[in-house]
């Protein structure tokens, strides 16, 4: 008799994980009083979309009621104990049922490859209130009293596809590259939540309401690329956006593994932040030169390549030291171009001090340089360092620039800096 493949053994063990958790929960029913139910659907071909996940969330007070509903029924949102999220999924004629307490709740279906009204917007924590408002008013909106049910049909449509291949500038291709979309307004939003006044804003009920429908949905924003160096993001709302990949460069001098657990590395820090250096289609180093790909529809793009080329790249060199005795500290650069409030680069300083910034292209840039040093770990009464912040501009033209020595001054007891 031969042996069930491993396959089927682990079929075997999942269903009957599923059988016993089924007969426990049947041993003990949940207090529900209701049922939302219904079927989802592709917008298009109007074929059932199979194991979509389904969310029903209560609605917020400041939605609008449904005309079906009681003026006096009960809204899990006020109750002490209330429910946040239920959760579901269509089964192989694209139908749902669901059991929830009475209330009022908006429902949502959520599928890779599928757009849900609003779905995109909702990560958006400085989302207008009433934009929110807008999008909850596009979902369906239901009634469930105690022992009833509510009936919908959530229709889906397809969202556009950008694909195309990640090489290196002799044609190799880029294998384990992770691509990703990135809308043109991404930049704006991310400078208001860096702003100082974006600190300790909340999100409004409303707000809350629309995380938890679409806590899960992630349109395919960033994969990785195959062993030609080809991508496919899927899944991606109508608008304008950039494509890029992020390269990671290695320069530490590796680490020494040993199998009694020894350090050969005599206690060297490993750096924090590895060296990243973002490239944009078609072959760009700089997020202002990228191609801007529209999308409306279904619209399928499928020569967005990216080419890392650093024939028109330079290297940034420099060394940063204490003025006192021209030791080096522990050192963080941010770099920025032009009147960017956003580092573009960050980059570690080596022991000795020396630094390297490499796949510049020709521009204006600011070094934002912090300094620290830790206590000593072999002296408890130690205190930790810091240095004064500084900002060196640098120019980089049409070749690599060596920067002179950056000396550091010690903050006083009571100095703070104003940079950091």
């Amino acid at each position: 008799m031969s042996h069930p493949s491993r396959l089927l053994l682990f079929l075997v063990l999942v269903t009957g994980y599923i059988t016993s958790t089924a007969a426990a929960l049947a041993q003990k029913p949940p207090a529900l009083t209701g049922s939302v139910t219904g079927f989802v659907y592709d917008g298009e071909t109007r074929l059932p979309i199979r194991f979509a996940e389904i969310n029903v969330v209560p609605a917020p007070s400041k939605t609008v009621t449904p005309v079906s509903a009681a003026p006096d029924s009960p809204n899990p949102h006020e109750e002490g104990k209330r429910v946040q999220r239920i959760n579901g999924s269509s089964g192989m004629d694209g139908g749902f049922h669901l059991h929830v307490p009475e209330g009022d709740y908006v429902v949502a279906a959520l599928k890779p490859g599928y757009l849900t009204p609003g779905a995109a917007a909702a990560g958006n924590s400085f989302l207008p209130d009433d934009q929110a408002q807008s999008i909850l008013r596009s979902l369906p909106l239901v009634h469930v009293g105690a022992g009833g049910t509510a009936s919908v049909t959530l229709t889906l449509q397809r969202g556009a596809a950008i694909g195309g291949k990640v090489l290196f500038a002799d044609g190799g291709p880029a294998i384990g590259a992770a691509v990703a979309v990135e809308s043109i307004d991404y930049a704006e939003r991310l400078e208001r939540v860096t702003h100082p006044q974006a600190g300790g804003k909340t999100p409004s009920q409303v707000q809350e309401t629309l995380f938890a429908l679409f806590v899960s949905q992630r349109a395919s924003e960033k994969v990785i690329t195959d062993d030609e160096g080809r991508y496919r993001i899927f899944g991606i709302p109508p608008g304008k956006y950039f494509v890029g990949t992020l390269f990671l460069l290695d320069q530490s001098m590796g680490r020494v593994a040993m199998s009694d657990g020894s350090d050969l590395d005599g206690g060297r820090v490993a750096p924090i932040y590895p060296e990243m250096v973002a490239v944009y289609a078609p072959a760009s180093f700089r997020h202002k030169d990228a191609k801007v790909f529209e999308v409306r529809g279904n619209e399928q793009i499928t020569n967005a390549d990216v080419m890392f080329d650093p024939s028109q790249a330079h290297t940034l060199q420099g060394r940063v030291l204490s003025a006192e005795d021209r030791h080096a500290p522990e050192t963080m650069i941010r770099l920025k171009e032009g009147e960017a409030s956003i580092p573009s680069r960050f980059v570690q300083s080596r022991e000795d001090g020396t630094f390297r910034i490499d796949y510049l292209p020709s521009g204006s840039y600011t070094l934002q340089i912090d300094s620290f040093e830790r206590p000593d770990p072999t002296n408890p009464g130690t205190e930790p360092v810091r240095y004064r912040t500084v900002q060196v501009p640098a120019v980089v033209g049409e070749h690599d620039v060596l920067l002179d020595d950056v000396l550091l001054v010690r903050l006083k007891a009571g100095e703070h800096n104003e940079l950091f």
